[in-house]
């Protein structure tokens, strides 16, 4: 009997870590920092030839904290792009099967993941789906930022990462300001956003 919930212990300890492997493959080296800023002039409509183009529209209506988290977005183990405060951002894909990964930009102090004054525990909050594009192709995902309070700072956080249909993708990106990011790898960390 020891020796089936040892044997069943070690099974689900090595799932989890297997999972784990896979979110974490997905999304792109830590740390990585972003500095972001709003761009009407940069917001694109159509890829590349050959390519796809991906839009993520990050929603924060559900986090109820104040600053909101800005959301990095992955493809493969490489990081893309940064959105921030209910804006949509967009890059070019090859066409193919990809991995598809959000997760919170934060900072760590004392071993403890932070976002802007909220304590989560030992990882940033990430979501990871599976997607396929064709060339041509314009695909829209979804990034709900979540977020209550249960008498201070400590409550469940966590994002939700959905695909979009393309007219609704298109209607809702198309109304909200368009962020660029770039890799800042040494900026401090109240100069991170750039919003006007």
């Amino acid at each position: 009997m020891r020796t089936m919930i040892t044997g069943a212990l070690c099974l689900l300890l090595g799932t989890t870590a297997a999972l784990a492997q896979q979110t974490d493959s997905a999304c792109g080296p830590e740390p990585t920092r972003f500095q972001i800023r709003a761009d009407k002039a940069a917001r694109r409509t159509t890829p590349a030839p050959g390519k796809a183009l991906v839009y993520l529209i990050e929603d924060n209506t559900g986090f109820n904290w104040a600053p909101e988290p800005a959301t990095r977005v992955a493809i493969d183990g490489q990081w893309q792009s940064a959105v921030h405060g209910n804006a949509a951002t967009a890059f070019e894909v090859p066409p193919g099967a990809h991995r598809l990964c959000v997760r919170w930009q934060d900072w760590s102090h004392g071993g403890t993941s932070l976002v802007r004054g909220i304590r989560l525990g030992a990882t940033p909050q990430s979501a990871t789906v599976a997607l396929e594009t064709e060339p041509g192709g314009v695909y829209y995902y979804l990034a709900r930022n979540l977020y209550e309070p249960h008498g201070g700072a400590e409550g469940a956080a966590r994002v939700e990462l959905t695909r979009l249909p393309e007219t609704e993708g298109n209607k809702r990106a198309g109304g909200l300001p368009f962020d660029v990011a770039r890799l800042a790898p040494n900026a401090p960390l109240g100069g991170l956003i750039k919003k006007k």
